[in-house]
């Protein structure tokens, strides 16, 4: 019986078509059936089977040396082997930069200052080369389209650093939303507004104009409602936390300072009472009894508009007892 051409398979260790066997037990009957009508026309015919680890069955030989077939056997396992030792380093390698892009973009996206970006991407530009070498389908393309999209972003950031205030609000309303590089991009520049309008307030509530500070926390807190792409939940709460701890930060220092300007013109105005009560004692000894009374009365006055402690009662008593003094 000739071969089943439906039987037969490319075998790679062989480099061309062999017939291929489920089972040793077929392959055998196959060389005890067709030995001597393929030994008739060809001038040889297949003598053993053997087994094939590239096909994972069995094929038949004409080749009697148990000795030969054992050493391509040995062959066929090294190459196996091997390959599958490059299939595993290949996808450790892509594994390890898929990672490492994954990383740099998650900490682009929320802004994670504690994340050094140049360094991690220094490391996938140091891998590059390997990368490009062992490159392979759509995997390593993609890839390499990622790396080369993050050179884009990162290259873009040290212009970025370099604008003020009015440039950041200028450049973000040029970047149009839609495709990965340029939400990146408007990430960072949102957060370098957002870290300098903060300046801004600060500066501005020193100055003492709380309500254009509070216009631009209001600003800001408007357009993160507007935040794009992945992480963008996340991105804006860390932004309005940011916001309120920095706006809770002045206007606690705004409420101290005023404080203690209260508390320096009430010890100045207690002070200037006291020195008043000696100035009373000595109008009376010189018998200028209007001259008192006026005085007297201006104290009352002002002790009336000032809080109420130990301090102003202490006080508040003695320039009544000269108000008695003095009415009767």
């Amino acid at each position: 019986m000739k071969p089943n051409i439906n039987r037969m398979t490319y075998c790679i260790g062989c480099r061309r078509p062999k017939m291929l066997f489920e089972e040793k037990k077929k392959a055998d009957n196959f060389i005890r059936f067709n030995k001597d009508e393929i030994f008739e026309e060809n001038g040889k015919a297949p003598v053993r089977s053997y087994y094939c680890a590239f096909c994972s069955g069995w094929h038949v030989t004409s080749n009697p040396s148990l000795e030969q077939g054992e050493e391509q056997d040995k062959r066929d396992m090294d190459i196996i082997e091997s390959t599958i030792s490059i299939k595993r380093d290949i996808s450790s390698f892509t594994t390890t930069i898929n990672q490492k892009i994954t990383d740099i973009k998650r900490a682009i996206y929320l802004s994670d200052e504690e994340f050094d970006i140049y360094k991690e991407f220094d490391y996938c530009k140091y891998l590059l080369p390997e990368l490009t070498r062992l490159s392979y389908g759509r995997v390593g393309s993609k890839l390499l389209q990622q790396i080369y999209m993050l050179s884009d972003v990162i290259s873009t950031f040290t212009d970025i650093k370099l604008m003020d205030l009015p440039e950041l609000k200028t450049y973000i309303e040029t970047l149009s939303s839609g495709s990965e590089k340029v939400t990146l991009i408007k990430r960072y520049t949102l957060m370098r507004l957002v870290n300098l309008s903060l300046i801004k307030a600060i500066n501005l509530y020193e100055s003492g104009d709380l309500n254009q500070a509070n216009e631009i926390k209001e600003e800001l807190l408007l357009m993160l409602k507007e935040v794009e792409g992945i992480y963008k939940k996340k991105f804006a709460s860390k932004c309005r936390n940011t916001i309120n701890e920095v706006f809770y930060q002045i206007s606690f220092s705004a409420q101290k300072e005023k404080s203690k300007l209260l508390l320096d013109k009430y010890k100045d105005k207690l002070l200037l009472l006291i020195n008043n009560l000696e100035r009373i004692n000595e109008e009376f000894e010189n018998l200028n009894f209007s001259v008192c009374k006026k005085l007297v009365e201006e104290g009352l006055s002002k002790l009336a508009s000032m809080p109420k402690d130990s301090n102003i009662d202490l006080v508040l008593q003695h320039y009544m007892q000269w108000k008695n003094t003095l009415d009767r």
